[in-house]
């Protein structure tokens, strides 16, 4: 956690009003200690005097925001900062002395303030020069690190956004491909004559689609909604596959409010499906589970289908698995993992990703 920034105007009051306990500090001592302080008038004066510096100091820092030292025009500048500084050194060398005979009770008298200041001015202003040259110099460098600041914010918006593009592009790409594999399911209900389950796969179709449209532009949704996607897209194949095709949900009762990227599990059960089990003459289970283990979400699906060898491992899936890999990677970098595995008979995809659950309305981590 950052710590919290102080305001420009606290820490000039911290810096100066230091600087003036110091003054009187070092005066009471030499007071006390070889019985001979600083005279009043010049312990008024030098206060004043660090008053006047405090006042003008965001007045500097802000000429030096307004004139920056830019190459094409940093002689112009640097003149420029020259003569604020020349003008304030002058200001300060007369006023310094008016205001301490005010403060004094000595009286006003502007005639010997403008003596007393030019001549203070000559002797004394090569020092002032220095602390005039320092403050905006320090103008400067918080500039710097504020244009630093813009670029990398700038540069990470546009990272955040390339991403975004990444992802949103992914899963265009993903869109068609299902809605293609969907359509092809209904239409061989039409061809193999069964008109009436080809109608109600095409209402399963529509619930589908509304559901894909409520959630193509949300980075993330809850588990409930990926599985009422899912078993929408299960219906139109339970159809077409009937009881070659035996699903079974095994979702733990925490994992239902957990936040994941939408269409994850729908592209995963029908790899399962078109790769698994429809390719086997009797069928076959389609198992899909969710729990949480050690603080991360874990996501299976599993067949017992036509099962692979080690060596087409790493080929199934085509479009859908790749494309999910992708995504994930995209937007959970090394905290995601994706196995495609063969398990005891079983063809097993493995999800696992950061548990973290919407709570009132607001995204809340988790473990």
């Amino acid at each position: 956690m950052r710590p919290p920034r102080v305001s420009v105007g606290v820490a000039l009051a911290l810096i100066w009003g230091g600087a003036m306990l110091y003054t009187v500090a070092q005066s009471a001592v030499a007071l006390r200690l070889v019985g001979a302080g600083a005279p009043i008038p010049e312990l008024v004066l030098a206060l004043i005097s660090l008053v006047i510096w405090g006042v003008a100091t965001p007045a500097i820092l802000w000429s030096a925001r307004r004139f920056p030292l830019e190459r094409r025009v940093w002689l112009a500048r640097a003149a420029l900062h020259l003569a604020f500084a020349t003008g304030f050194i002058l200001a300060l060398n007369i006023l310094g002395p008016l205001f301490t005979r005010l403060v004094t009770g000595d009286g006003f008298d502007a005639a010997w303030a403008a003596r007393v200041g030019v001549r203070n001015f000559v002797g004394q202003f090569h020092l002032a020069l220095i602390v005039y040259a320092f403050i905006l110099g320090i103008g400067y460098y918080r500039q710097s690190l504020e244009a630093r600041r813009t670029e990398e914010l700038r540069a990470e918006r546009l990272r955040a956004d390339l991403a975004e593009a990444r992802l949103l592009a992914l899963r265009l790409q993903l869109q068609p491909h299902f809605l293609f594999n969907a359509l092809n399911s209904v239409g061989s209900l039409i061809i193999t004559g069964r008109t009436d389950e080809a109608f109600d796969a095409v209402g399963q179709l529509g619930d589908l689609l509304r559901g894909v449209l409520a959630t193509e532009q949300r980075r993330e949704v809850s588990l409930t909604e990926e599985l009422e996607l899912a078993e929408a897209y299960l219906a139109i194949e339970q159809a077409r596959l009937g009881e070659r095709l035996r699903p079974t949900w095994e979702i733990g009762p925490e994992t239902a409010g957990a936040l994941l990227p939408p269409m994850l599990l729908q592209p995963l059960v029908e790899n399962a499906i078109r790769h698994g089990i429809s390719p086997k003459p009797e069928g076959g289970r389609l198992v899909v589970s969710a729990s949480v283990v050690e603080g991360r979400l874990r996501l299976e699906i599993k067949d017992d289908g036509a099962g692979l060898d080690d060596a087409a491992v790493d080929k199934r899936g085509g479009v859908g698995l790749d494309n999910t890999r992708r995504r994930l990677e995209h937007q959970y970098g090394s905290a995601q993992r994706l196995e495609l595995n063969r398990i005891g008979g079983w063809t097993r995809v493995l999800v696992e990703l950061p548990f973290h659950v919407v709570a009132l309305g607001t995204a809340e981590a988790v473990g």
